[in-house]
């Protein structure tokens, strides 16, 4: 393990405040034990009885912020916090008009609905050794169908909820859309994040955590922001397409400064292959790339790819836009139960 390395001791980068008021649309009265919360992060507040609420220990970064309130329509804004500055933001939601639908009754689920179910988790939450400790508790709200030209779709009537036992935390992740073709899975969704209680398992979760950072897409980020990626275990190369040869390239090949201090941004003419060296590539992946003889777990291997001319992400690792990056290998095949929350920091502490 990289401990001593000067990239995962890191301080946490600047934190601010989110502050502001949730009202009824309707009547502009406050909303009390409303909840806030950023998407795919650990952080939300519930609102006091004059409706305000505040979140506290913010990153920096582009966030969707959410309100939700029984009886209500959830509300979704996107905030761009690129200094640190504290920030307001309000929301007005409207009432929710129920429609009471036929209700099916089924005692069994059908054979087939388990088949594209047991095909989902391994799409959906991966194969990894942490996808094992992780579960749907909610499966019944999946249905599943095979479209035209193969193609395995999945949707969700209400949000899943997972519970990953080996990272310690409960996801509430709102399924927007998935898709399965030729072996190729994309997906979109919100999640939040909840700690799982248990003190005795602490220690266990945050070793995991650890793990589960190093060597990311987002620790690559970090240690490549502040010129220690080699350091980190990190080797990385220029391909003009996926399996041909690779090409030294440098540091400034690769990465430029943007006016903001506390970003950089990633610029790739092609691919680029990025080698993990301090953690070999997990059994299970290890299989499914050598397909038959001998198991014989490598470095972990990775190419990025740019949807856009350039990706700016911030100085911990985080993408202003994460659908500007699509990554190949290693970083494709950890899923969902893999995932940390975006206000997850590193540090020796943890």
């Amino acid at each position: 393990m990289l401990s001593n390395a000067p990239g995962l001791g890191a301080q946490p980068g600047p934190r601010v405040t989110v502050s502001g008021r949730v009202l009824d649309k309707t009547d502009g009265q406050p909303l009390t034990d409303a909840h806030v919360y950023i998407a795919n992060a650990t952080l939300g507040a519930a609102t006091d009885a004059a409706g305000y609420f505040r979140i506290e220990h913010v990153p920096l970064g582009n966030y969707h912020f959410l309100a939700s309130r029984i009886g209500y329509q959830k509300q979704e804004k996107l905030l761009l916090i690129d200094e640190p500055v504290d920030r307001e933001i309000n929301f007005r939601l409207e009432l929710q008009i129920i429609e009471i639908e036929a209700v099916v009754v089924t005692a069994v689920r059908p054979r087939k609905w388990k088949k594209h179910l047991k095909r989902f988790e391994e799409a959906f939450l991966g194969t990894s050794r942490n996808a094992k400790a992780c579960e749907i508790l909610n499966p019944e709200v999946l249905d599943f169908e095979k479209v035209e030209g193969g193609v395995f779709v999945a949707v969700a009537s209400q949000p899943l909820i997972l519970e990953n036992h080996a990272l310690g935390y409960r996801i509430e992740y709102d399924l927007k859309d998935f898709r399965e073709e030729a072996g190729v899975v994309e997906f979109k969704g919100v999640a939040r994040f909840e700690p799982l209680p248990g003190e005795s398992e602490q220690e266990h979760w945050q070793a995991n955590r650890r793990r589960a950072y190093q060597g990311s897409l987002r620790h690559f980020l970090s240690a490549l922001a502040a010129d220690h990626a080699e350091v980190d275990g990190f080797l990385f190369y220029g391909v003009f397409d996926l399996g041909e040869e690779t090409r030294p390239i440098e540091r400034e090949d690769i990465l430029g400064d943007i006016a903001s201090p506390f970003e950089k941004a990633l610029r790739i003419r092609r691919y680029v292959q990025v080698i993990y060296s301090e953690e070999l590539e997990e059994d299970a992946y290890a299989a499914l790339e050598t397909r038959s003889g001998p198991l014989d777990p490598g470095d972990q291997i990775s190419w990025i790819e740019l949807r856009q001319p350039s990706a700016r992400f911030y100085l911990n690792g985080n993408l202003r836009d994460p659908y500007a990056v699509k990554v190949h290998g290693y970083w494709a095949w950890e899923r969902v139960a893999d995932m940390l929350p975006l206000d997850y920091e590193y540090t020796l502490s943890n």
